[in-house]
């Protein structure tokens, strides 16, 4: 993935140096150069939309292999191994949502951020937990209202929610836990 990284990111700069190059040539009228530099800088966005492309599809894969491995821990009851991987799905979706004005995931990054708060609350670190998953919750009830493919979700961070206001008797751990589970073993 980082070679990939690299390499778009070269071919970024190289696009941006076709671009100046045309306009300079179109001001000193040197037409052929400016031929050519529309047909490369043509060229470059091609290849820099594809590898953009594969580098999103690469960092969804890898955000997909970290929830199975987080679904793996949370059934064994490695809480904190769960919270580590859990962490860098939300870095990577972040960073994701980051580069592309969020355009692709802003929904996926909200599901992580839910089951990020649920892993901080099965760790004892409740007050981010409630935080993480209020963020969450109202995430994904505004992308429900223009997706209908998050409605769901967005009905399962509500009765996340809920469910944990209901407990307070419980002691937080375990309520954190037993939702986590419950949510990790449906995906």
């Amino acid at each position: 993935m980082n070679t990939l990284k690299v390499v778009r990111n070269l071919v970024g700069f190289v696009w941006i140096g076709i671009t100046v190059w045309g306009v300079v040539s179109l001001f000193q009228g040197q037409w052929i150069a400016l031929i050519v530099s529309i047909i490369l800088w043509i060229l470059c966005s091609i290849v820099f939309g594809s590898l953009h492309g594969s580098l999103q599809r690469v960092e969804m894969s890898n955000v997909t292999r970290l929830l199975q491995m987080i679904g793996e821990r949370v059934a064994i009851g490695d809480w904190p191994g769960a919270l580590s991987q859990s962490s860098r799905a939300v870095q990577i979706l972040k960073a994701s949502r980051d580069r592309d004005s969020g355009s692709n995931m802003a929904g996926p990054l909200a599901f992580a951020q839910l089951n990020h708060g649920l892993l901080l609350g099965a760790n004892g670190e409740v007050g981010e937990a409630m935080s993480s998953i209020e963020f969450a919750s109202g995430a994904l009830s505004r992308i429900a209202a223009s997706n209908p493919q998050f409605v769901d979700m967005a009905a399962l961070a509500n009765a996340v929610r809920a469910e944990l206001a209901q407990s307070a008797a419980t002691p937080p751990t375990a309520v954190f836990r037993q939702v986590s589970m419950e949510l990790n073993q449906q995906f």
